[in-house]
C-alpha cells in the first residue's frame, strides 16, 4: 500500500510541474511580434518606418521636438519574414530627408529590441534566427561598412553622369573588390550554418550574385533546412530554369496590363509581327527611371517595327498605371505583383533595367547586360534596323 502511495505521489509530483513548466512565460508562442525602438539624442524632427518585405506594409511614425524615443512596432506574421527598420532626420529648412539608420531582421512572432543612439545600436532577442543574422553582420562589417560608403560615392557620381573621372573608376575597382570579399564571405558563412533558417534566407539574398557551382553546393549543403523554407522556391527555380541564349524561342509568361486584366505575351495584339523590345524594370529603380526618356526617342523612331514592352514584378496595377501615366507612356506596361522567378531566370535577370530584343518570328535576337548607359540602347537599335533592312 506504501508503495503505491509513493508512486501516485511521485505521479502527482511530475503531472504539477509539467502544468507549472506549460504555464511558465518562455514556453508561451507568442500570436505576434514586437520591435521595440529606443534611441537617445534624436534629432528635432525624424520618421521611423517599419515594412515587412514580403508584404510590403510598412508603419511610420514620425516625431517633432524630442531628443529620446521609446515605441514599439506590433503585428503578427504566418512565418518567418523579413523586416526593415529605417530612421530618418528631416530637415524642412532644405527640404530633405538624411537616412541614420537601417536595420533588417528575420523574425517570427517574436520580440527585438534595438536600443542606443541614432546611428550606434545594439539589438537584444531570443530569436534564433536574428541572432544568427547579427553574427553575420558582426562577421561581415569590415566589409559591409567599407561597400557602403563606395556605393554612395559611386551613385554621386553617377548622378553628376562622370562615368570617366577617375574618382568614378577608382571607386568602382574598390567596389567590385569589396563586392568579391562579400560574397566568399556568406558562402562561407551560410557553409557553418547548416541548420539555421537564417543560412537559408541569406541564400536567398545573395544566389543570384554567387557563382552556380557555389548556389547548388549551398544549396545542397542547406538540405532539409532549406527545402522547407519559403525562400527555397526561387532558388530551385534558378539552379532548373534553362536561361535562353541569342537564337533561341522566347519564354511566354502572364501579367496584367494597366487596367489590371491578365494576359499572356503572346497575346498583346499590337506587338504581331513586331519586334519586342521587353524592358525589365523595377519601382525606385533609379536607372529604369532614367532609361524612359531614350526609350521614347526609341519608340518614335522605331514604332512601325518595334513594340516596346515594359514589365514591372511587385507592383499593383493601379500602381501601373499611375506610373505609366506620370511618364506619358505610349507603350505597353505590365506587371505582376509577386515576383516571377521562371521568367526572371528564362531571361537572365539578376538585376535591373535588363533589355531583351526579340523577333517577330519570337526568337532572342539581342540581350543586353543589365544596367542602363546613355544614348547605347539607341545606337544598337538604330544599328540593327539600319542593317536588318539591307
Amino acid at each position: 500500500m506504501r508503495k503505491k502511495n509513493i508512486i501516485l505521489g511521485l505521479f502527482l509530483l511530475v503531472f504539477l510541474l509539467v502544468v507549472i513548466v506549460s504555464l511558465l512565460p518562455f514556453n508561451k508562442k507568442r500570436d505576434s511580434y514586437i520591435v521595440n525602438v529606443e534611441l537617445n539624442n534624436t534629432p528635432n524632427h525624424f520618421r521611423v518606418s517599419l515594412m515587412n518585405w514580403d508584404t510590403q506594409q510598412d508603419v511610420t511614425k514620425e516625431f517633432i521636438g524630442e531628443s529620446s524615443i521609446d515605441i514599439s512596432f506590433t503585428g503578427s506574421v504566418s512565418d518567418l519574414s523579413f523586416f526593415y527598420l529605417e530612421f530618418y532626420e528631416i530637415l524642412e529648412d532644405e527640404k530633405r530627408i538624411i537616412p541614420h539608420l537601417s536595420k533588417i531582421f528575420y523574425i517570427g512572432n517574436e520580440e527585438v529590441t534595438i536600443q542606443g543612439e541614432i546611428d550606434s545600436i545594439n539589438v537584444s532577442t531570443d530569436s534564433k534566427t536574428q541572432n544568427v543574422l547579427e553574427q553575420w553582420y558582426s562577421e561581415s562589417k569590415h566589409i559591409k561598412d567599407p561597400l557602403r560608403d563606395v556605393k554612395m560615392k559611386l551613385f554621386e557620381d553617377y548622378k553628376k553622369g562622370a562615368f570617366e573621372s577617375t574618382s568614378y573608376k577608382n571607386n568602382l575597382v574598390i567596389y567590385r573588390d569589396l563586392v568579391a570579399q562579400e560574397k566568399n564571405a556568406v558562402a562561407k558563412f551560410i557553409s557553418k550554418h547548416p541548420d539555421s533558417e537564417t543560412a537559408a534566407y541569406l541564400l536567398y539574398r545573395f544566389y543570384e550574385r554567387l557563382p552556380m557551382d557555389t548556389v547548388r553546393k549551398l544549396y545542397d549543403i542547406l538540405g532539409k533546412t532549406i527545402r522547407q523554407n519559403k525562400y527555397n522556391d526561387p532558388i530551385e527555380i534558378y539552379l532548373t530554369t534553362k536561361v535562353l541564349e541569342l537564337g533561341d524561342y522566347w519564354y511566354d509568361f502572364t501579367a496584367f496590363n494597366i487596367e489590371g486584366d491578365s494576359l499572356l505575351l503572346s497575346e498583346l495584339e499590337q506587338s504581331a509581327n513586331k519586334y519586342m523590345l521587353l524592358v525589365f524594370a523595377r519601382r525606385g529603380c533609379m536607372p529604369c527611371e532614367n532609361s524612359i526618356s531614350e526609350l521614347k526617342t526609341i519608340y518614335e523612331k522605331h514604332h512601325e517595327e518595334l513594340e516596346i514592352v515594359s514589365y514591372y514584378q511587385d507592383i499593383s496595377a493601379s500602381d501601373l498605371k499611375v506610373k505609366a501615366e506620370i511618364n506619358e507612356i505610349e507603350w505597353t506596361y505590365l506587371g505582376s505583383t509577386e515576383s516571377d522567378y521562371r521568367s526572371l531566370r528564362a531571361y537572365d535577370v539578376d538585376g535591373v533595367p535588363k533589355f531583351v530584343l526579340i523577333s517577330p518570328e519570337r526568337k532572342i535576337t539581342y540581350s543586353w547586360k543589365k544596367g542602363y548607359e546613355r544614348g547605347l540602347l539607341l545606337e544598337k537599335l538604330d544599328n540593327y534596323f539600319k542593317y536588318s533592312r539591307h
